[in-house]
């Protein structure tokens, strides 16, 4: 999959869309970028202490570049799961299929 670098080397993976380092990261990087956050104004311009709760916390003080960034990790996750849901159901399903005699349609 094409993406950002992982740090095991690869691209595109799930961790760097969505998991905590990667919703921090884009926040700091649209700080840098000039984007407007209450976290400087909580943590100043470097976010060197930031943590979840400062996110929880900026979020519920309306920071909308925050919410964007959460809902867009949200959205990863989403599909993500929504991939493993349609992974493992084709996979249930061929092997209730095997199970029962019955042969997979070829393409």
């Amino acid at each position: 999959m094409n993406g950002p670098k992982c740090s095991c080397g690869n691209k595109g993976c799930f961790e760097v869309f969505s998991s905590r380092s990667a919703i921090f990261r884009v926040i700091q990087a649209a700080i840098k970028s000039g984007e407007k956050s209450l976290l400087t104004e909580m943590l100043g311009d470097d976010l060197k202490d930031l943590r979840s709760g400062d996110i929880r916390k900026a979020i519920r003080r309306g920071d909308k570049v925050v919410e964007k960034i959460v809902e867009e990790a949200a959205e990863y996750t989403g599909i993500a799961v929504a991939n493993l849901v349609k992974h493992f159901e084709s996979r249930s399903r061929g092997a209730r299929r095997r199970r029962h005699g019955k042969r997979s349609p070829t393409k």
